[in-house]
């Protein structure tokens, strides 16, 4: 079939290579092929000798594993337009079932009369190892950016200067702004005035490789022209040439902020109330001990605050009335819930009684854990006065102090119910 084949030196030169090479004619019948290219193809030079490239049972197919028609195999391709391809990727599979990847190059050998190939050799390389490594490497890629589309942080990409070149889906959620929109615009644009020097001085301190794992604080501006409270923590990766630039976590804290400032009204109100309140209030660890007590319980009690707070709730109390105090609280640290306010006696410093209003609450940490109680103790010793008169005054005389016919009345009915308790008896009135 021509020199090819008949030449010795030929042949040794072409058995020596490292790379498969056959020759076919302009029908596509491998005329040729060296002792790489059939072990490649996984068949032996007589059962390459006459078969066509076109062949199905090659199974030729492209890198993303369409099959592969006649007409498109790089051979054919050179046949039909005299032009070379140059590392073209195909698939086929060997005799065994073995998918192997080849990278080809074609060129013309040889033209016919009509200056028509006549003839074209193929050479080509095993690189499915290669072809394995990439699709792994796109696998890992595309299993990262899932990562980071489906991620609830906004990711985006700076180069030096802060300008994005990369920001994640996550970014439109949070701003409002598309992908198209926001980059290439800078992101220092975006911060408000107020944070820019913090946001410099981060971005500063990336620049310097300082930046990691350090979190920061700063409002940045919605599409719609409010203000969103983030926290930002950066990674310089300029010198990572997959990356090239600074990674930027962002993180929505709006909640977060909100539940922060309306912690803060609360706890200055509460020190408003507990500091200049009418109503005692004393805070009280689940031993009854007074760990810290407002101004209003010590004007009621006659102590200072510091004295209060070296005491116990029990020794307070009224000796008469401490069983009924200690049960309270017994069932306030045993997690019960105490609704209803109780009226009790306190001693004051003097010894003297006085009689308040006590309602406790429990407060818990964290974690549910009930951590100490709050306890509401008014001064009601004038209302009870108050009550007392008005209840002597309703049932005695205004002039001369002496009971009313009706409540005489209401002792004669008591005493008679008295006496029928135990069997007859004799109820007398004395003038």
């Amino acid at each position: 079939m021509g020199p090819i084949e008949s030449g010795a030196l030929e042949r040794a030169v072409l058995d020596a290579l490292a790379e498969g090479v056959c020759v076919v004619d302009a029908a596509g019948a491998i005329i040729s092929c060296n002792a790489v290219g059939a072990d490649i193809l996984g068949l032996t030079l007589d059962e390459l000798s006459g078969r066509f490239a076109q062949d199905d049972r090659f199974g030729a197919v492209h890198p993303d594993g369409r099959p592969m028609l006649p007409a498109e195999l790089p051979v054919s391709r050179t046949i039909a337009s005299g032009e070379a391809v140059n590392c073209a990727s195909m698939g086929i599979e060997t005799p065994d079932g073995t998918r192997r990847w080849l990278s080809v190059n074609t060129r013309v050998l040889e033209l016919d009369d009509r200056g028509k190939p006549a003839l074209v050799v193929a050479s080509f390389s095993d690189v499915t190892e290669a072809h394995q490594t990439t699709l792994e490497l796109r696998g890992v890629e595309a299993r990262l950016l899932g990562l980071i589309e489906n991620s609830w942080d906004v990711i985006i990409v700076l180069d030096e200067t802060g300008r994005l070149t990369f920001a994640n889906h996550q970014v439109e959620r949070l701003l409002g702004y598309s992908n198209e929109e926001i980059l290439g615009q800078n992101a220092l644009e975006l911060v408000h005035p107020d944070d820019l020097d913090a946001a410099l001085a981060s971005l500063g301190r990336a620049l310097a490789g300082q930046q990691e794992g350090r979190i920061v604080d700063l409002r940045l501006r919605h599409h719609s022209g409010r203000w969103v409270w983030v926290e930002v923590v950066g990674n310089n990766l300029l010198d990572d040439a997959a990356v090239g630039g600074i990674v930027v976590n962002v993180r929505d804290i709006s909640e977060r902020r909100m539940i922060e400032h309306t912690l803060r009204e609360a706890q200055t109100l509460f020190a408003e109330v507990f500091e200049h309140g009418p109503i005692g209030l004393a805070l009280v660890t689940p031993t009854r001990r007074i760990f810290r007590a407002n101004p209003a319980l010590a004007r009621v009690l006659g102590y200072t605050e510091d004295e209060l707070a070296d005491r116990t709730i029990t020794e307070l109390t009224h000796v008469d009335d401490r069983a009924a105090n200690n049960e309270l609280f017994a069932r306030l640290f045993r997690g019960e819930r105490v609704d209803s306010a109780t009226e009790q006696r306190f001693v004051r410093r003097d010894d003297s009684p006085v009689w308040c209003r006590i309602n406790i609450k429990s407060v818990y940490d964290a974690d549910g854990d009930l951590e100490y109680g709050i306890a509401q103790i008014e001064d009601i010793s004038e209302q009870r006065a108050t009550a007392e008169r008005l209840e002597f005054e309703a049932r005695h005389d205004s002039l001369t102090d002496l009971p009313t016919r009706k409540h005489l009345l209401e002792r004669i009915e008591r005493s008679l119910r008295e006496s029928r308790r135990g069997g007859p008896g004799q109820v007398a009135v004395v003038f």
